[in-house]
């Protein structure tokens, strides 16, 4: 009797298989067999599989009545994938591209997006056209109900969004604005708004085929690759099942913005280094992919791991065991890493209006108004403190992420900010809250509240920071200032002699009951060049004056990140070893993680805890609770432990 399976935002790990079939495939799902899934699912333990269904070349992996198959199929590895998955109550989803269809494109231009010149790129659709209705979702629909499926994955989507000039767009462009022709480059002056057009349709595009599936396969779970994330950092639109992305770096930084939304997600990491975008480049190690696990269950999401079969469909007996082991690191840590909640601390601002005025597609993140946010990111993870990445509809709508919850927020080089945001903000200030204020552009924006004054236009300087050790240099675009009434507490150099012709490089200055900092270079985007300790130790001391008494503090080397989080009243501590995280592109593959500690955690808490354990691993654990303080020492980690106070 076949087992019950799971809703997807009850499943933790699962497996992503996709090859993207091809015209010059000849022989798709011919080492597939039943027995070689039965021991994938009877080692790996996964919760749900994606299979593989139609790539970004639009053809199907399985022979299609509504579309395009690859010539190369030779076995029907749904088929198979299905009959054993549901045996065992383990769901099986699709990988399936949407807006990027090469062969839709081919068959049908009348549904390509065109460039400014009236051209297809031969890759991409229109959400403006007939390809949702007329071709994406029957086929959908064909699918979900021929092999009985869970749900899709849906790929090329939001980053796969360009400009779109074809008839029915500048049409409705034109409705809209009252006959404006469309802009055709980032220079004019509509650009803007007409980027803002096409988000909108986006998102109409996405909640309609959402909508219908729903309506046409009850219980189809369906999610949109990066929707709700860096690449498109928007407030809910759709009513999609679960928010999700592929990796193939470590998601330290996107786990903490799909983690903000409050909806059920996952992360899936690459199982193998990608160079370049040639396949197979090299395949990591399971230490690898369990550190990567480690980032993304700690923010309370699941976690599916992305491999390729042969192009025959063969998952080689490495492969199972590689998976196994990593499931076997997550299992372990489930119950205290799975659907927790934030305990809020530091916010590093994700600058969602900034982003996307300066992004120069649709969706895809432009590096510049991203770097900030995940520099200082990083920044704060290294110094041992426990950070969210929020945008600012998270922190002044109607989420579970408050602005007032938060004990520093940080804002991080941008050059504009919703205005709601920044009304917010000051009265945040006034009312007791800290903020940390980084980058020429950002300084501008809360000038009176920093009370400097503004000598100038910002430029760009190569000048070292005066850290009161070794100097740290911090090149980029610098505003210069004169202290006002605030207090200046760094300055900078030409040279590494910074004892001469200092400038103010940050400032100090009480507002209301709260306070604020600035500084007034690239603080973000630099230390996530470079990573550098002596950078690393000026930010330190400014964080340390603005938040001088965090509700946690951790003594440990700087390869460690903590995150806060809590479950059934319970307070979780994650440790993550990080010593192997900057290794260079040289060397992208590792197999070997050394232990780092000590460790010592300093809690304040009213009353003793119940109990203290650690969960992951079994190390040393020593604590004391003396004056309001919980001391808990440990003598290291080796990847992943989760310290647990009740």
């Amino acid at each position: 009797m076949a087992k019950k399976i799971k809703k997807r935002e009850e499943m933790y790990f699962g497996i992503h298989f996709d090859l993207h079939p091809k015209s010059r495939d000849t022989e798709l799902g011919l080492d597939v067999a039943e027995s070689m899934i039965e021991k994938l699912i009877k080692k790996t333990r996964p919760d749900y599989v994606q299979y593989d269904c139609k790539g970004h070349e639009g053809l199907t992996g399985y022979t299609s009545k509504v579309g395009w198959t690859s010539p190369g199929v030779k076995k029907d590895s749904l088929k198979m994938y299905r009959k054993v998955t549901k045996k065992h109550g383990v769901g099986l989803f699709v990988h399936y591209s949407g807006v990027f269809d090469a062969e839709a494109v081919k068959h049908h231009p009348e549904w390509a997006r065109l460039d400014e010149n009236g051209n297809d790129d031969g890759g991409h659709t229109s959400t403006f056209r007939g390809y949702v209705d007329q071709f994406m979702i029957p086929q959908l629909v064909e699918v979900a109900e021929k092999y009985d499926l869970d749900g899709a994955w849906i790929d090329g989507e939001c980053w796969a969004v360009w400009p779109d000039w074809c008839p029915e767009a500048v049409d409705a462009w034109k409705n809209e604005t009252g006959g404006k022709p469309a802009p055709t480059s980032q220079d004019e002056e509509l650009w803007p708004q007409w980027m803002e057009f096409h988000r909108r349709q986006f998102r109409k595009y996405l909640a309609h085929y959402v909508d219908e599936m729903h309506a046409r396969v009850p219980g189809f779970a369906l999610t949109s690759a990066w929707a709700h994330s860096q690449f498109m950092p928007e407030p809910l639109s759709a009513n999609l099942d679960f928010l999700s992305g592929d990796a193939a770096e470590p998601s330290r930084f996107p786990a903490r913005i799909l983690a903000s939304y409050g909806k059920p997600w996952d992360l899936m990491a690459w199982g193998f280094h990608n160079e370049h975008f040639k396949y197979h480049t090299a395949h990591k190690s399971p230490e690898q992919l369990k550190l990567e696990a480690a980032f993304i269950i700690s923010q309370g999401g699941g976690y599916e791991i992305y491999y390729q079969p042969t192009r025959r469909g063969r998952v080689s007996d490495w492969m199972i065991e590689s998976i196994a082991e990593v499931s076997a690191f997550c299992r372990k840590r489930k119950a205290v890493s799975f659907q927790t909640e934030t305990v809020p601390q530091i916010a590093v601002l994700l600058p969602s209006k900034a982003h996307k005025e300066r992004a120069e597609r649709i969706y895809t993140p432009r590096k510049h108004e991203l770097t900030g946010a995940r520099g200082m990111t990083e920044a704060l993870l290294d110094l041992g403190y426990s950070v969210d990445v929020v945008a600012e509809f998270h922190l002044i709508g109607p989420t579970a992420y408050k602005l007032n919850d938060y004990q520093l927020l940080i804002i991080p080089e941008c050059h504009t900010l919703d205005k709601e945001f920044v009304s917010a903000v000051k009265v945040y200030l006034k009312n007791g809250g800290k903020v940390l204020i980084t980058g020429a552009e950002t300084a501008r924006l809360f000038k009176n509240q920093l009370g400097v004054t503004l000598k100038g236009k910002a430029k760009e300087e190569l000048p070292f920071i005066d850290t009161g050790f070794i100097p740290a240099k911090l090149e980029g675009l610098w505003q210069s200032i004169g202290a006002g009434d605030a207090e200046i507490i760094g300055y900078r150099a030409s040279n590494q002699d910074v004892r001469k012709n200092q400038q103010p490089a940050a400032s100090f200055r009480k507002v209301g009951d709260g306070a604020i900092a600035g500084v007034y270079g690239p603080l973000g985007d630099y230390y996530l060049k470079k990573h550098s300790p002596h950078l690393r130790a000026f930010i330190g001391s400014i964080v340390k004056k603005l938040y001088p008494k965090p509700k946690i503090r951790m003594s440990a080397p700087p390869a460690v990140d903590m995150a806060l989080r809590t479950k059934n009243g319970k307070l979780l501590i994650h440790l993550i070893n990080t010593s192997t995280l900057y290794y260079s592109t040289a060397k992208p593959v590792y197999d070997f993680i050394p232990p780092v500690g000590p460790i010592e955690l300093t809690l304040k808490q009213d009353s003793p805890p119940r109990s203290v354990e650690i969960a992951g691993e079994s190390r040393f654990v020593e604590t004391s609770f003396k004056k309001g303080k919980l001391r808990i020492k440990i003598d290291r980690i080796d990847l992943h432990a989760v310290v647990v106070v009740c």
